[in-house]
Order: C-alpha cells, then structure tokens, then sequence
C-alpha cells in the first residue's frame, strides 16, 4: 500500500510459490493448463506460446497468436523468431508510452515460440 488509497502490485515469475507476499499482491500460484497430446488432431499443425505477464499486459492474447501463427506459413517470409522479436519490440513501446507504467518503466518481457507436431 501506498498510503494514498492506491496499492501496487508485484507480477513476476520468480514470485511462484511466495504465499507470504499474497497480502502485497503476489499470485503465488500460477495459471496453468494440461493438454493431452492424444486429444490433438494429428492431421493438424500447433503451436506452443508461453510469454511473460510483460508482453500480455500490452499485446493482447490473440495478437501474440495470429502474428506468431503467420510465422508457420510456407509462405510467409516472417520467421516465428522475427515474430517474436517483433511481439517483445511492440509491447516494449506501450509500456515506455503507458502513463500509467510511471514514465520511463517498462517490465520483463519474454517469449517463446515452439510448432508441435503430434501423431507419426
């Protein structure tokens, strides 16, 4: 807490598992989710994205996808590299222009970016 009525909060993977910061805003446990690879269509092509809260709280979800799907077209001259290089440079921006971020501030930003293939 900040006195003023405003409170910050702390959103940062090495924060997992820190129950003793809950009361200061720490999500001590993180979002997961488990796929079975034997649901997946094998006909079909997937990709695997994980990124930090750092690029989501400026590129939303489905522009992280789409712009990192076009990188797996056979004919997009995007390599998913390039794409990711691009993601982490876009949301680098917003968070140098957010007024809220404090001027100047801009958090950790990662991804990474893997095609799966399921099936022979």
């Amino acid at each position: 807490p900040l006195g003023n009525g405003m409170v910050w909060g702390l959103a940062m993977s090495r924060s997992l598992g820190d129950h003793e910061g809950e009361p200061y805003g720490v999500i001590p446990e993180p979002t997961t989710e488990v796929l079975k690879l034997s649901d997946l269509d094998p006909k079909l092509e997937y990709m695997v994205v994980a990124a930090s809260d750092g690029l989501f709280d400026h590129v939303p979800l489905l522009e992280v996808a789409q712009h990192v799907a076009k990188s797996f077209l056979p004919s997009s001259s995007l390599l998913p590299l390039a794409a990711a290089e691009e993601l982490i440079l876009k949301s680098s921006k917003e968070w140098l222009l957010d007024p809220l971020a404090g001027g100047g501030y801009r958090d950790d930003i990662s991804i990474a970016v893997h095609r799966l293939r399921v099936g022979n």
